[in-house]
């Protein structure tokens, strides 16, 4: 069997990094791509989750704050509209304030008996990271809504003293003065 010279075995090997640039050059900007998304779409869902929470974080703030206030007719009150946007804003960091809209409303023009339903809803512009999907998403919003019922008019032992049932035990923080991190926005309750 003839034995083939070095030179015309070593002929193929030029072709075949010929073919592996090529590969590069049309594989490499599908996987940048695919990875460009997986990182937005990881980044919008945040921004998704977080408008949501915050959402539910806004609104049990207005319902702490307004329990006992006795607002059974009207919008809520501005307390309880800058605790909401405050609670808003600080349940979400991450998220830029400029393009979030909050929006708070009570469900119903008065109280159902001693109730009433808070809503708080947030508005938020999504924002991509990367431009190829950034021109899709550059004028969606997603909205985040929650709902919660508040104690408007406070029960009867509320306002009278502690509850019967409490006995001599009742707890250390009734009667006081509300704890300085509740700052302007306690509640009528305490």
């Amino acid at each position: 069997m003839p034995i083939l010279p070095p030179c015309a075995r070593s002929g193929g090997e030029g072709r075949e990094r010929g073919h592996a640039v090529v590969e590069l050059a049309v594989t490499l900007p599908l996987l940048l791509l695919l990875a460009g998304g997986i990182v937005d779409g990881g980044w919008l869902w945040h921004q998704v989750q977080s408008v949501t929470h915050a959402a539910a974080a806004g609104a049990r703030r207005g319902a702490l704050v307004a329990t006992g206030a006795g607002e059974c007719s009207g919008a809520p009150s501005p307390a309880v509209r800058a605790a909401v946007e405050r609670a808003v804003r600080d349940a979400s960091p991450s998220l830029d304030p400029r393009r979030m809209a909050v929006s708070v409303e009570y469900a119903e023009p008065g109280c159902v008996g001693r109730l009433r339903t808070l809503r708080v809803s947030v508005t938020y512009r999504l924002q991509a990271l990367t431009p190829y999907l950034g021109r899709l998403v550059s004028e969606t919003q997603h909205r985040g809504a929650a709902v919660l019922a508040v104690e408007m008019v406070a029960p009867e032992w509320a306002r009278s003293g502690p509850p019967a049932w409490w006995g001599a035990g009742a707890p250390g923080w009734w009667g006081q003065s509300p704890p300085a991190w509740w700052g302007a926005g306690a509640p009528g309750w305490w």
